[in-house]
Formats: C-alpha cells, structure tokens, sequence
C-alpha cells in the first residue's frame, strides 16, 4: 500500500513538472531516473526558476565529475612521460 501511495505522489509531481516545464522530458525521467539536463532543459529551468541556462549546466557538470572522481581507481591509464 504504502509504495502504490509513493507511486502515485511520484505521477503527479512528474505530471506537474510536465506541464510547469511545458516538456514530455518531465514525464518521462524527473523523478523515475536520473538523466544529464541539457541544454534545452538548463533553458526551461533558468526560465522557471529565473536563473541562467549556465548555472544549471555547471551543476550538472560539477555533478558528473564528482561521480568520475569517485571512479577515479577503476580507471587503468598510464601516466604519460616526456621522452
């Protein structure tokens, strides 16, 4: 029970992101999965927060090189040198 209540409230906020942002991207992943924003959407999100497109791509990016720093071990490169 509890989860289809959780399912549900999850619809209508994707529903109202939907039609605040005038884009199908909200139905679509806001909030069931985590996606970049683009650049398209940075636009829709500084035009309904009164912000810049720029703020919202700097987060995203700041996000994705958090997320690739804490890979940072798994990565098998070697380190280049001066011959």
């Amino acid at each position: 029970m509890k989860r289809e209540a959780g399912s549900k409230e999850q619809e209508a906020v994707r529903n109202q992101i939907t039609e605040f942002l005038n884009s199908s991207i909200g139905n679509s992943s806001i909030p069931k999965s985590l996606k970049a924003i683009s650049p398209e959407m940075a636009i829709r999100l500084s035009i309904a927060f009164d912000t810049t497109p720029e703020s919202w791509l700097n987060q995203q990016l700041q996000y994705d090189l958090r997320r690739a720093e804490q890979r940072r071990g798994e990565l098998r490169v070697k380190r280049l040198t001066a011959a």
